[in-house]
Order: C-alpha cells, then structure tokens, then sequence
C-alpha cells in the first residue's frame, strides 16, 4: 500500500450548484499537474453531480464505479486500473453510478486498495456526504457560494477546524483577504478559508463546451483568477500532505508572476 496516499473529500452546502463537482475536478487537474503524482478522481455524487458532463469532449467515458462493483467480493488494484477513465497519464477517473447509491462498505473497500495505485485520490461526494467519509479523509473542502443565505449554513455544517471553507463563485468587487479575515473572526473559527472569484468562461468552457479539462491545461500559466485561485487551495493541499510542487512552481507562488498569499 502506498502509505504516503491522501485522500481529500470535497462536499457543498445543501444549496445545489454551490461548484463541489467543479471544485473537485480542478483541483484534481491541478494537482497533477503541479506534483507530477499519480491522482485518482472518484465521483460518488450519483444525484447532482454533473463531473462527467464537464469533460465529456475531453475524454471518452466507458467506465463507471458500477463495472468496479461488479468484483467486490475480490477487488484487487488492477481490478480499478482496468476500470478508470484515462484523463491524462497520471490523471484518472471513476465515473458515477448510473443505479444508484453505492454502499460505503464497497466505497471504503474501493479507497483502500486504491492508494496502492494512486498518490492522490479526491472524492465528489456531493451534497449530503456520509460523516465517515468525511471523518478518513486526510483533507476535507467544504464548497458554498459566498451570500447571506449559507454564511450560517456554513458554520452549522463546519464540525471541525480542519475542514477547508471554499466560497465558490465570489464576487469579483470583495476583497477576498478582508472577507475572509472578518469571516473567521466574526464566526470564531480556526478554519483555512479560501474565495475562488467568479469566471463566466469556465462556465462556458464547463457547461457549453464541456471541456474544463483542455481549458485548465491550456491557460495553466495565464493570469486567469480562477485558475490562480484553485491554485491556492491546491498548494495548500499539496502542502497540508506533505507533496512537494514542482520547482517552476515553488517560491513564485502561482501563474503569471502572481505570489502566493493563503488567507
């Protein structure tokens, strides 16, 4: 088993639409790219999530989490190899479930034996996670959009310090470093919080041209705030399990010359 193997569950407020698929998509593209690791992208939101829709003229999906089932009873690492979706060399995916809910015993069997094969396996779980889950993740991101109505829902929902709060879809006029600050202090809270401004082109790029992932590689060096903002909260992840990012990444911080600041 690889024993230095993070899992990192990203989960949303009950609101749909907060960006939990987007968030864990990026994330794992970015991930990749910037520690050259071996990452697995699960998508166990079988509801909401439109993950595979976002990639669809990327990649050609043949697979999903239901041919993985098929060999619970004796799931082996090649089992999963032979049943991801190759999004890159080092960048796989397991597609939804098209029949329904799969058992968390099944789940945490499936993660187990994957961190044998993968440095990084992050999880879509959606909307309404189950609280193990969350609990054997070593990184636990919290996505909800930033307005009056999930401010409280957040904290509510929060049960520990060491989730990450992403508001998702952030207004362009705030200032992200003294919302943040004023947040934690107002809310008393220990929690790294993070904004990720509003783009319209990834929404274009994910929803009408379904191909974030080409988009993502392509702009990886721009000076698109959106990709400068995953960026944060991946480096911080990166950081947080202890992977370090490749060199022409370190110390400048992000894209284009922009440093790095993590509230």
């Amino acid at each position: 088993m690889n024993k230095h193997a993070k899992v990192i569950s990203v989960y949303g407020s009950y609101l749909h639409g907060a960006g939990v698929s987007t968030m864990a998509l990026s994330l794992a593209i970015v991930m990749q790219q910037i520690t050259d690791k071996k990452v697995l992208v699960i998508n166990l939101d079988n509801e909401r999530s439109l993950l595979e829709k976002f990639i669809e003229r990327d990649v050609e999906i043949k697979h999903s989490i239901d041919d993985i089932r098929i060999y619970e009873e004796k799931l082996k690492p090649e089992v999963i190899e032979n049943h991801v979706d190759m999004i890159n060399d080092n960048l796989f995916l397991i597609s939804k479930s098209k029949t329904g809910k799969t058992s968390l015993k099944f789940v945490d069997k499936l993660i187990d034996i994957a961190k044998k094969k993968f440095d990084f396996i992050i999880i879509d779980t959606g909307n309404n996670p189950d609280d193990n889950l969350l609990r054997n993740a070593d990184i636990s991101i919290y996505v909800s959009e930033y307005n009056e109505l999930t401010l409280d829902n957040t904290v509510k929902t929060i049960k520990d310090d060491k989730t990450v709060i992403v508001f998702n879809k952030f207004p362009n006029e705030y200032s992200s470093n003294l919302t943040t600050i004023n947040f934690k202090k107002n809310h008393n809270i220990k929690n790294q919080v993070f904004t990720v401004n509003y783009d319209e082109s990834v929404f274009t790029e994910a929803c009408e041209k379904r191909n974030i992932y080409s988009f993502l590689i392509k702009n990886l060096n721009s000076k698109n705030i959106f990709i400068n903002d995953i960026f944060k909260i991946t480096v911080h992840a990166a950081e947080h399990s202890k992977v370090k990012v490749q060199k022409n990444y370190e110390k400048r911080g992000l894209i284009g010359g922009w440093n790095l600041k993590i509230f």
